[in-house]
């Protein structure tokens, strides 16, 4: 029996690759517009307030011990997410540093760079959703809050509903993957008698 490939799913990563492509590289309609919105949103807004926040997930992740005590699988996963925020805190800095100097760079790159962060950002976020309680974390209005600085700042409308659909699967995903993580835990105690769940 010959096996399909799953063509349907390759063409649709496909054309969203392209799309992506295109749009990064279509400059903003008003590029004044968009470099000022971004130096008032962004760089005035958004990086300080990020600054702040990532000290405390660094303290919360390695200093505080919070997360002390877990089942091995939210061990695990633990571990993973700790490894992400370090590439996502050194790439934070990086475009950091990008938008303090976006005084001097072109609007296309800038673009991009604020597309890049507002992905990024949804990434780390949904790390955080996955060690905070999934579906029933609090960060679920920080999202919410995510979506609308998205449309803040991204000016093309294709860019904005790719990028906050992104954030959305996102958040799915990790609210998915903490519920997988909750059957684990109670196949764990369930079979071995150790532990316990709260």
């Amino acid at each position: 029996m010959e096996t399909v490939p799953p063509t349907d799913l390759r063409d649709a990563l496909q054309r969203l690759i392209l799309l992506w492509r295109s749009m990064a590289d279509a400059p903003p309609p008003d590029a004044e517009g968009f470099r000022s919105r971004i130096l008032f949103v962004e760089r005035g807004i958004i990086v300080p307030v990020k600054a702040v926040l990532i000290g405390l997930m660094i303290y919360a992740l390695f200093v505080a011990g919070w997360f002390d005590n877990l089942t091995e699988p939210r061990a695990d996963a633990l571990r993973i997410v700790r490894t992400m925020f370090l590439g996502y805190f050194v790439l934070n800095v990086g475009l950091g540093f990008l938008l303090w100097g976006a005084d001097d760079i072109s609007p296309r790159l800038l673009a991009r760079a604020v597309y890049s962060m507002a992905i990024l950002d949804g990434v780390g976020l949904a790390a955080l959703t996955l060690i905070t309680g999934g579906f029933d974390s609090i960060l679920y209005w920080v999202f919410l809050g995510l979506i609308i600085r998205n449309a803040a700042v991204i000016p093309l409308a294709d860019v904005q509903i790719v990028v906050n659909l992104l954030v959305s699967v996102f958040y799915l995903i990790a609210g998915t993957l903490d519920l997988s993580l909750s059957v684990l835990e109670i196949d764990l105690v369930a079979t071995t008698g150790r532990g316990r769940l709260e």
